[in-house]
């Protein structure tokens, strides 16, 4: 879904590119995913098609067009071919609706790859419900409010359904609107979101030893050269 690109405002919670950064955890089980769901582009991040010189009736190797974020224009580009998961669903706790976030984008960019969507706006559904839901999904996406809504019971309704290798997508963006994020990573994961910096910066590839990049000739990364971080983010603390 790399080509939706989101609009950020100056207002971190929107800067929903930072925040697919952020915190990925397991979105879907890749190992799990059938071949024939890739592209042929898999894992590459510049992609290269040959193409035929008119003048000279060459074959020649040429990089395919960029779109205006230096990445591969298409959604041929992407990791998985339209429609690939076609009958999936992805449930939605959907508790930050501020500044006209209604889902739109996203929602959008999952029904071209075939997903379907179930959400929650607001306010999460009890626990019972939230269970039942997910046995019919294949990931449950947390987007993440100031304040924290979820309860114990929820907690224990999402580690069993991550522990039976399902996906959880956690959005969370720069304090403090990471409080369920951070609520649910440190069960999970044992690690949490800190902090409200300035960001503003363009991810490129992590090529030649650098601290900090998009991981090369990774699946997730597809595609993708570079990634607009957001105007500001918050960091990943280990509490271990």
């Amino acid at each position: 879904m790399k080509k939706t690109h989101f609009t950020n405002s100056n207002k971190g919670k929107v800067s929903y590119l930072s925040i697919l950064l952020v915190f990925l955890v397991l979105t879907f089980s890749i190992s799990s995913v059938k071949a024939q769901v890739y592209n042929k582009s898999k894992g590459k991040n510049a992609i290269y098609e040959e193409a035929k010189d008119e003048a000279t009736g060459e074959i020649r190797t040429k990089k395919v067009e960029a779109d205006h974020h230096g990445n591969a224009e298409g959604s041929q580009y992407d990791l998985a071919v339209d429609g690939a998961f076609e009958g999936e669903t992805v449930a939605v706790l959907h508790l930050y609706v501020g500044e006209g976030f209604d889902f739109s984008l996203p929602k959008a960019a999952l029904k071209e790859k075939g997903f379907s969507v179930y959400r929650w706006i607001n306010n999460p559904p009890s626990a019972k419900e939230l269970e039942e839901k997910l046995k019919k999904a294949c990931q449950l996406w947390i987007i993440s409010s100031n304040v924290r809504k979820l309860n114990e019971q929820h907690l224990k309704v999402i580690k069993k359904f991550f522990d039976s290798g399902k996906g959880v997508y956690i959005w969370g963006d720069n304090d403090p609107y990471y409080a369920d994020a951070n609520y649910v990573s440190e069960h999970l994961l044992g690690v949490s979101m800190l902090g409200n910096l300035q960001g503003n910066q363009v991810v490129g590839l992590n090529n030649k030893n650098k601290k900090t990049g998009l991981a090369p000739g990774h699946l997730i990364t597809t595609g993708l050269e570079n990634v607009y971080e957001g105007i500001t983010i918050a960091t990943i603390e280990d509490n271990a």
